[in-house]
Parts: structure tokens; C-alpha cells; sequence
């Protein structure tokens, strides 16, 4: 893997977590931040919003799946309750989370931190990953990559200091 296309992987592991994030607003649950949470689905990790529809009312957010697979609901549970949210069985295909629970300040908090932290462990990744293909020249990329990798690290702890602060 040569440094643009680290670059490229690295700009997409940003935009992934913008994406995810973009559903946190004020100390509100919105059903993006729900469809953006992931959980192991035939082996692969899938977000919840390709799994099921999401909707919203005044007091909760309903989660039905697709397919009514009654072990792909419990992992959906235990993702959601993973994150922080008062997540429980509704049906045999939905899921209720209650948005009064979410609306505390520090589980928002919470959870833009560990998207953060789980996007710059993807980063350091993609440079280790670099540095293994590249073994013969790391003289020649270690500096540029290094470089590199902290810009994306600094842009990520910088949006996620904003996202923070904007809630």
C-alpha cells in the first residue's frame, strides 16, 4: 500500500465517523445515531440502519428488523444497550429505546468519545499496515506517514472536542 492510497483510507475512516456521528444533536436521540451503531450480523459487522427501519415518536425510538430473526434481535439489544441506550424487546421484531434516558449529557459524551477512539485506532491501522507492506523503504515514508497520520488524528480529536461541545 503506497502513501495516496493510506491517504484515501485514512479520508474514509474521517467520513465514516462523521457520518456516524451525525445523528448527535443537543442531548436528543435521533434515529441516525441509532442506524449508524454496529452490530455482527452472519459474521460482519453491520449497521443497525441496514438491518431494520427506525422510527421515532415522542417517547421512544422503535427498532424493526427486516427479517424478524429472533437471535439477530438480542445482538441488536446488546449493541444498543452497549452504547449506553435504555434499549428492550418490544415484539418478536422490534426493539424500543426510550429517548428520556438518552437524554443525559454524559452518555452523549460517551459515545462520540469511543467513536472517536475506534476511529483512530483505524488510523493507526491503516498506518501499520502501510509500514508492513512497506518494509524495504520505511526510511523514505516513515516521516511522511507519521506526518500524515497525525493530521488525521488531530482532525479527529478536534471534531469530536466540537461535536462535544455542540451538545
Amino acid at each position: 500500500m503506497n502513501l495516496d492510497k493510506a491517504r484515501h483510507k485514512m479520508g474514509k475512516t474521517v467520513a465514516a465517523l462523521r457520518q456516524q456521528l451525525l445523528g448527535v444533536r443537543g442531548s436528543q436521540l435521533s434515529p441516525n445515531l441509532i442506524a449508524s451503531i454496529k452490530v455482527d450480523s452472519n459474521g460482519r459487522p453491520t449497521q443497525i440502519g441496514h438491518l431494520a427501519s427506525i422510527v421515532r415518536s415522542k417517547t421512544n425510538i422503535s427498532v424493526t428488523l427486516y427479517n424478524g430473526d429472533k437471535h439477530l434481535l438480542s445482538r441488536v439489544e446488546k449493541a444498543l444497550a452497549g452504547s449506553g441506550l435504555n434499549a428492550y424487546i418490544f415484539s418478536k421484531d422490534t426493539i424500543c429505546v426510550s429517548v428520556e434516558k438518552y437524554g443525559q449529557r454524559r452518555d452523549v459524551e460517551q459515545h462520540i468519545k469511543k467513536a472517536g477512539e475506534e476511529a483512530k485506532i483505524a488510523i493507526r491501522n491503516i498506518r501499520k499496515a502501510v509500514r508492513q507492506k512497506n518494509k524495504q523503504n520505511l526510511s523514505k515514508i516513515d516521516k511522511p506517514l507519521e506526518k500524515m497520520t497525525c493530521g488525521f488524528v488531530k482532525e479527529i480529536v478536534e471534531f469530536v472536542k466540537l461535536k462535544i461541545n455542540s451538545i
